[in-house]
């Protein structure tokens, strides 16, 4: 695929960097080939149907407990409310092009090299070191502070609709 090719270029590279440190993220469009992004389309879409958990969660933008220092409408305890379906990478195939993607050491090296960190070791959770995710009509994702240095997303599919920035 093109992430082959990719990986081989040192402009490409200093690229992605330069985009992640000035804008907090990186936008690679094309990235996976149409052929792969169908593929996971498909198993994402026979993991929904048959193991995927509903996760529903109240939270505020820190996703601690309210804080008495500051008034119950005050923006730091306002309540967001995130819902999406999730298939947890304890139930993708072993042989998952998910899971490929993830265990792929190229790839790896690739993410450690853009965010500029010494060492990046895949994750210990049997459940969250990938999933698959999918919005239903009613679902979102509140506003939150992620508490990671970063993650990376495969946008696998357009929505239909949607998606405003509210």
């Amino acid at each position: 695929g093109q992430a082959d090719r990719l990986f081989d270029s040192p402009d490409f590279i200093e690229g992605c960097r330069k985009q992640f440190f000035e804008q907090g993220w990186c936008h690679i469009p094309q990235f996976l080939p149409e052929k792969t992004c169908q593929s996971m389309c498909a198993e994402a879409e026979e993991l929904f149907s048959s193991c995927a958990f509903a996760s529903s969660d109240r939270h505020n933008v820190y996703q601690e407990p309210l804080d008495p220092a500051f008034e119950e409408d005050h923006p730091r305890n306002a309540w967001q409310h995130s819902s999406k379906l999730i298939v947890d990478f304890a139930r993708i195939k072993q042989t998952s092009p998910l899971r490929e993607l993830y265990c792929w050491d190229a790839m790896r090296e690739f993410v450690r090299v853009v965010v500029g960190v010494d060492k990046l070791f895949p994750s210990a959770c049997p459940f969250n070191a990938a999933y698959y995710n999918r919005y239903g009509d009613s679902d979102g994702l509140g506003w939150h502070f992620d508490r990671s240095s970063f993650g990376v997303n495969f946008v696998l599919q357009e929505p239909s609709g949607g998606g405003d920035f509210e």
